[in-house]
């Protein structure tokens, strides 16, 4: 996730570039050996970077299973 959380933004937050989550398909292709498993692992982590949008730190997200 690369962006401003949103619970870090005030009310002078505007004028800035969109957030984005990038996502990198060599990492995940190399940890999954069938689709099944690389659809649960790209939600996973599209779910935890979504988790990062919200204010949410690594350790938070880890402990909740994302």
């Amino acid at each position: 996730y690369e962006g401003i959380p949103i619970t870090k933004r005030t009310t002078g937050y505007s004028g800035v570039m969109p957030d984005v989550i990038t996502l990198f398909k060599g990492p995940h292709e190399r940890v999954c050996s069938t689709q099944a498993e690389l659809r649960q692992r790209i939600r996973k982590t599209v779910l935890h970077e979504i988790g990062h949008f919200f204010g949410f730190d690594d350790e938070y997200l880890h402990s909740h299973g994302y």
